[in-house]
Parts: structure tokens; sequence; C-alpha cells
């Protein structure tokens, strides 16, 4: 109810006193239609008040509660007035006393508005009771209760849908501010998350980078005294030696997926696309993965003959099928098999890297290309990694508009595919 009571803005102030000046016109405009004599004396008290009925609703500003209960009972003994001067209940102007009750309804609350009411009901009767018959025929209160109720139910009905919007209105406004809070605190968040990915890639940038000198110097000596130049070296030094450079191989491979990755981020993947016989590359890639895999008691196989050419950058394709057979490998137990094949199919190129491994559980698989993530087969068991190698694989993968799906039945064994375009 106090937003309803709420002060008027100007533009809402005007277009009030506009509908009490438009409501005194329209009722004196009735005056110049045929009909009975009028009278002189009446019609001038009648226009005085018209006067202060646009008064009342310009005072808005400085009396609220005036303006808003003072017009329409102004307008309402103007109507009365009007009423007799024009002959009594056969005048035809007693529907004008709907028009201030319409106000009350809009502009004010329940109790003005019975107020209204009763000027209504007090304007109608007195006329009944002091001039009566044969102007104001007692059988003129059936119409005034006719008009009284359906004024009363008119004017109940649209205060309550009023309040209702009224109502609606100012929880839509809160919840504008509501949602305006949360736009402005999830922009500020955003904010924050990409600072915090900037930082992010310049710490990762700054560290590998620095990671890279060091590595190389620690490789660099290694090879020294493991080379042939080198001094003797004992069987136990030889092995710690040689565990050092392979430490130093792991690191350095983790420092080249990383900054790998950021070139993913930052779109900076050059593709070098060429004719590739990709028979010859699957056979080279499966040369040099085949020392691991003997150590490992694992067979190796290539599937398919002859040149089968793909349009692709050789070396990125190559560090996809070497990632492939070295996952093949850690996870295929001694006396496994896998097999790889380049075949033309329909659309293009495919290459498939198949193994007898421990597999993949099938809820995992949507998640195997994410970066950092691990199956559950590979965590439970001894296999080292980061989980960044599927990735990369399928970041070359789609910079050769192309994705990577993988078929695995866990105890079984796991079929990666990559599709290429045909050359």
């Amino acid at each position: 109810m106090q937003s309803m009571l709420a002060p008027l803005d100007a533009s809402r102030r005007r277009r009030v006193v506009a509908a009490a000046a438009a409501a005194v016109a329209f009722a004196f405009l009735l005056v110049v239609l045929p009909g009975p004599t009028r009278n002189p004396g009446a019609l001038g008290v009648a226009g005085a008040v018209g006067v202060l009925v646009v008064v009342l609703a310009a005072s808005w500003r400085c009396s609220p509660v005036l303006a808003r209960v003072g017009t329409p009972a102004a307008f309402i003994a103007l109507v009365a007035l009007l009423i007799d001067s024009g002959g009594g209940t056969s005048s035809g102007y007693g529907g004008l006393f709907l028009l201030p009750m319409l106000w009350l309804a809009s502009l004010g609350s329940r109790q003005e508005l019975v107020l209204g009411f009763l000027f209504v009901l007090l304007a109608r009767a007195l006329p009944l009771r002091i001039v009566g018959e044969p102007r104001y025929p007692s059988s003129a209160w059936r119409a005034a209760i006719v008009l009284g109720a359906v004024a009363v139910i008119a004017c109940v009905t649209i205060q309550e849908l009023l309040r209702h919007a009224r109502v609606r209105g100012g929880q839509l406004a809160e919840r504008a501010v509501a949602l305006e809070q949360a736009r402005a605190q999830l922009e500020e968040q955003n904010r924050q998350l990409r600072d915090l990915d900037r930082l992010k890639t310049e710490f990762l940038t700054l560290v590998s980078h620095q990671l890279r000198t060091p590595l190389t110097s620690i490789k660099g000596y290694l090879e020294l005294l493991t080379g042939e130049d080198g001094e003797p070296l004992t069987p136990t030094q030889h092995r710690f030696l040689t565990t050092a450079d392979r430490n130093a191989d792991r690191l350095t491979t983790l420092v080249n997926d990383l900054l790998f990755l950021m070139q993913v981020d930052a779109g900076a993947i050059e593709l070098h696309l060429a004719p590739t016989d990709i028979g010859e590359l699957l056979h080279s890639t499966l040369a040099s993965a085949a020392p691991a895999a003997a150590a490992k008691g694992v067979l190796l196989a290539q599937e398919g003959a002859g040149p089968v050419l793909a349009l692709c950058d050789r070396g990125r394709i190559v560090q996809v099928v070497e990632g492939l057979l070295a996952n093949a490998i850690k996870f295929t137990p001694a006396g496994g098999r896998i097999a790889v094949h380049g075949l033309r199919v329909v659309g293009g190129v495919e290459i498939a890297v198949s193994d007898t491994g421990i597999g993949i559980p099938p809820d995992e698989q949507e998640q195997l290309f994410d970066r950092f993530f691990r199956a559950s087969s590979a965590t439970s068991g001894v296999f080292p990694g980061t989980g960044l190698g599927l990735a990369i694989a399928q970041s070359i993968a789609e910079a050769h508009e192309s994705r990577i799906v993988v078929e695995s039945t866990p105890g079984r064994g796991s079929t990666f595919r990559l599709l290429l375009p045909a050359a």
C-alpha cells in the first residue's frame, strides 16, 4: 500500500492534472447537449467548483493527501450541482459519479475509496431527502443503488488489480536489482579469473623457460660423463647416471608439453601441410618404439601395405603416433600385442593404434582427452604420467580439423583412431 501512496513524479503529476481537467471539461460538455432547462445559478457555482477540482489536482506536490481526496470530493460536488441544475434525476449526469471513484481506485488507499463512496452516497441521498418529488422521485433510489453497487465492484476490482500490479512491479524491480548485482559480481569474478589465467600462463611460461636452461646443462654434463670420451665408470655410477639422464628426459618432455599447450591456448600452432606417406611414417615410428616394446615384452605389428598419402604436418602426426604408441606400450602387459595401420577409408586416411592392454572404463572415456586427467585404470596401477599426452594429441588432431576417437573395453584393450584428409 505504501508504494500506492508514493509521491508522483513530475510527468505523472502533469497527467493527473490533465485527467482532472479533462473530466471537468467532459462534464460541462454535456451541458450544451439538448436537455431540460438549465439553472444558470447552479451552473455558475458548478463552474467555480470545476476550477477548484483542477486546482486541487495541481496541489499534489505540496499536499498529496488533499489533492488525492479533495479532487474527487470536489468533482462529486460538481456532479451534484450539474444534476440539480439540469432538472434532477432526469438530467442523466448520474454516471459521472463513477469518474471520481475511478480516481480513488487508481490513486487512493482503500480507506480513501470508502470515504469516496460515502461522499457519493451523500450526494445522492441529500437531494432525495431535501428536494424530494418531483425532481428527485423515490424511485431514483433504485438507480442509485445499482450505480453504487457497480461502482463498488468496479473500483474495488481496479484497486486490487493495481495493488497486485504494484506488488509485482516491486518484485520485478527487486529482481532486476538482484540480477544487476549478480551480473556485476559475475563480471568481477570473470575479470579475476582472466587475471588468474594470465598469471598462470605467465608463471608456466617463466618456469618452463627457466627449467629448460638448467636441463640442457644437466643433459650435456650427463652425456659427457656417460660418453665414450669420459672416464671409466663403475656399474653403480653408470646406473645412477642413467637414472638421472632418464629423469632429465622426463622433465624435458614435461616442460615441452606445457609449452606446447600454452601455444595451443594462444592459437599459435603452426602446421606445415604436405602430402605424407602414412605407411612410411608408421614404419619409422614403430622402429623408434621397438626397443621400448621389446624391453616390455610386447609385440609390435604394422597392418596394411603400400603407400597411403595424407595431407598433414608430418612432424605433428609423428608426435601423435609416438604418444599413442608410448601409451599403448605402457598399459599393455608383457605378452600383449600392439597393431597400427594407415588405411584409405571413405572421407580420408585413417590411422589407428590398437592394443591388448588394461582398457579404459566406459564412463571415463569422454574425459580421456582432458588435461591432467588420468583414467582410474591407470592411477590404480604403477603407471607414471602427467595426463597431458592425449590432450596434446587431440589438440594436434583438432588443428588438422579432425578428432581422435577411442574404443575401449576394460581388460581387453583400446583402439585410438584419427582420420586425416587424403592427399
